[in-house]
């Protein structure tokens, strides 16, 4: 009973967490970031950079619910600001300025700023190298599958929220090991669209579902489940599966979605950002495996309630990350899929 209540308090628990404003200098430019930072900081603290949207910034991230995360899982949150791009408006250079087209000079090195800050952090506070994430909306999107394609040995798993790829990382992604991704996108985004992209210069002409089946091929999956209407939603959810290394598309297809980060209602008392984090949780460990156990499985025991990472308790019990709650005090981790 005493390991069982200590599950409780680490599940259901409110810590008492900062957000803090931070600068950080690179290639001569000074960098802002905000950090969420837990109360409990150790070797196994993950990370997740959380990227604004184009014209965006660090501070809009910060309403998304990551804080409640950080919060409830001990999770260092870094939410950073892009440069200015040639017309004037905050921006990650997802390989959109390549210096490879007349005119136009070579952007900022988003890729290497974000590593560079990742590392900091990591030696600053003494986290987990194992467990840094990265994911973002839009064009925050576009640039957390860009470090999938040129940084996978440093970011654990990426996602995106209404982003996709830009043309020369979808013609030029080659990366030297594969990355788990979490994808969201709806099918009515008027700004990112689903089936062709932006179609601006540079920003990518392909299709939400072109670019999960791109890191099909990449990632080398060779099982595919699709369940419509998600957990009785309008969502479909689309899994691709049985990679040579255990990486993992999920696919989540909102249809009549537009260009937002999606909040509760539609997930059915998830928003975005809980996935995102449940996704990324279940990579957190060195087995790099979507299945975990915790606790000793005995013979005989019985299970006293099935709860979610909020420490929710929940009935629907497949196609999401669940805790099973025992009578010896046990807790095992599991991702069922239907």
């Amino acid at each position: 009973m005493r390991h069982l209540l200590s599950v409780f308090a680490c599940l259901l628990s409110v810590c008492v967490h900062s957000q803090e404003s931070f600068t950080f200098e690179h290639n001569g430019l000074t960098r802002n970031y905000l950090l969420t930072i837990p109360e409990t900081l150790d070797s196994q603290t993950p990370l997740v950079f959380v990227l604004h949207g184009y014209g965006g910034n660090a501070q809009q991230m910060t309403y998304l619910g990551w804080q409640e995360i950080s919060t409830s899982n001990n999770v260092m949150i870094c939410y950073p600001n892009g440069t200015i791009d040639l017309f004037g408006s905050p921006h990650w250079n997802s390989n959109l300025y390549t210096g490879d087209v007349a005119g136009i000079p070579e952007g900022t090195d988003d890729h290497d700023f974000l590593v560079s800050l990742s590392s900091h952090i990591q030696s600053t506070y003494q986290l987990s190298s194992d467990c840094v994430f990265s994911c973002g909306f839009s064009n925050g999107g576009f640039m957390s599958l860009s470090l999938a394609c040129h940084e996978p040995e440093h970011f654990k798993a990426v996602g995106s929220v209404g982003g996709l790829m830009s043309d020369y990382d979808y013609q030029y992604c080659n990366p030297i090991q594969s990355t788990p991704i979490i994808q969201i996108h709806g099918t009515s985004d008027g700004t990112v669209n689903y089936y062709n992209g932006v179609g601006f210069p540079f920003w990518g002409s392909e299709g939400a579902e072109s670019v999960m089946n791109l890191w099909e091929d990449i990632m080398g999956t060779t099982q595919t489940i699709s369940e419509l209407n998600y957990n009785n939603s309008s969502v479909d959810f689309i899994r691709k599966y049985m990679a040579a290394d255990n990486s993992e598309f999920h696919h989540y297809r909102v249809n009549g979605g537009g260009h937002i980060w999606f909040g509760s209602s539609i997930f059915m008392g998830q928003n975005s950002s809980e996935i995102l984090w449940d996704f990324f949780n279940s990579y957190c460990d060195t087995s790099n495996s979507i299945t975990t156990s915790y606790g000793v499985t005995q013979e005989k025991k019985t299970l006293l309630k099935k709860v979610d990472s909020f420490g929710r308790e929940v009935y629907h019990t497949t196609n999401q990350i669940l805790f099973h709650i025992y009578d010896d005090g046990s807790v095992e981790k599991k991702f069922i899929v239907e």
